[in-house]
């Protein structure tokens, strides 16, 4: 009779006037979401054509457009305000649950139990969202597939050739932009100007792959550029607005290519070595002499990068031949990434870690090395073009 006693007063000592119950139909089906939506994913991926005819080339644009078209009414970015305010709610719903277990209004297991419920909800709701609005494109067809590039195993000579074209068209290109006191590449209509050319870069694009056609770009400069260069990122492409977000922070040089990589995002191709020779080809085709330079200098810098592994000799060969100002602008971006501090190299690791891991879980098996991957786009793009 004891024991029963103390295990009533037990539980009356768990709760508190203000303890409510979880509501638990809606947390079952926002929370079930998160299965369905993996199941989806998996089914998704084991039919690409399908789902680029029906996804990527159906639903897709129409709810991608419906939501970048509200993100596109205000000058500011929208991703980053629902970052803040999604921030400022759970810290708001932490202190004020805080403050009403010390009042002794509602117990910590209940408080919990609230939490947990509301994380598993949103976190469902979001998945959701996020599959519908851009996530399938992960499994779609491959770009090389939709644009009749033959992508196969290259050879040394191959790679060692386009290697070396490039170092040609970037020397020609470096003399069409202007540099700054330091002698490096300088946009001459600074960053907010190289934006505002990535509309008629991917329209002049999308004239080569008529598949690339959407919704003018909404590029935006985050405030959080301080944020993105302390872990290591160049951009991001949030897709539950829609929005292509550029590093503000980072070399000229190196921005315009950057910017396009986030506009391939959002024009439904998620793949990174994708939206790498993507953006190469729209800045390649851009009319802006500064984008042209930018992205024929990544490209050359990833040729150089994979020449290198392979056959340094040749790779040292071709660096020795690039123009003295294509180097400063390669040096400067060496240096602009490299780690100022240990804590710095940290976070770096760790910030590349959380992507890698990401990358893997959207079927990118090889991670953030599938960045690298771009070369094969270029020397099928070559070998098209009658290398």
């Amino acid at each position: 009779m004891k024991d029963v006693m103390d295990s009533r007063v037990t539980g009356e000592r768990l709760r508190a006037p203000g303890d409510r119950p979880v509501a638990r139909r809606r947390v079952a089906v926002l929370g079930a979401l998160l299965p369905l939506g993996f199941l989806l994913q998996m089914l998704a991926a084991r039919a690409p054509a399908t789902t680029e005819t029906l996804y990527s080339r159906g639903v897709f644009p129409v709810l991608h457009g419906a939501v970048a078209a509200f993100a596109g009414l205000v000058p500011f970015s929208v991703g980053e305000t629902m970052l803040a305010a999604l921030a400022a709610f759970w810290f708001v719903s932490v202190a004020r649950g805080l403050g009403r277990w010390r009042a002794g209004d509602r117990s910590l297991p209940n408080l919990a139990a609230h939490a947990g419920a509301k994380l598993l909800a949103t976190t469902g709701f979001l998945y959701a969202f996020f599959l519908g609005v851009w996530g399938l494109n992960y499994a779609r067809l491959p770009f090389a597939e939709s644009a009749g590039l033959d992508v196969r195993p290259a050879t040394v000579s191959e790679l060692g050739a386009v290697a070396r074209a490039l170092v040609e068209q970037t020397n020609a290109l470096r003399a069409g932009v202007v540099e700054d006191q330091d002698g490096v590449m300088r946009l001459r209509a600074g960053k907010a100007g190289a934006l505002a050319e990535l509309a008629d870069a991917f329209e002049r694009v999308s004239a080569e792959y008529p598949f690339l056609r959407g919704r003018p770009p909404v590029p935006r400069l985050p405030l959080l550029s301080p944020a993105m260069t302390a872990l290591g990122i160049t951009g991001i492409f949030w897709p539950f607005t829609g929005e292509p977000h550029v590093n503000g922070e980072i070399p000229d040089a190196s921005f315009p290519f950057h910017a396009c990589h986030e506009v391939a995002h959002q024009r439904g191709f998620a793949r990174e070595d994708e939206a790498n020779f993507i953006a190469y080809r729209a800045c390649a085709v851009s009319g802006d002499p500064d984008l042209r330079y930018a992205g024929t200098l990544a490209a050359l810098r990833y040729a150089l990068s994979a020449l290198r592994r392979i056959d340094g000799s040749r790779a040292r060969a071709l660096e020795e031949r690039l123009d003295p100002g294509v180097q400063r602008d390669i040096e400067q971006i060496e240096r602009f990434w490299r780690p100022k501090t240990a804590t710095m190299h940290v976070v770096r690791t760790f910030s590349v870690s959380v992507n890698n891991a990401y990358l893997k879980t959207q079927g990118q098996r090889d991670g953030t090395q599938s960045y690298g991957r771009m070369v094969d786009l270029l020397i099928a793009d070559y070998r098209a073009s009658g290398l």
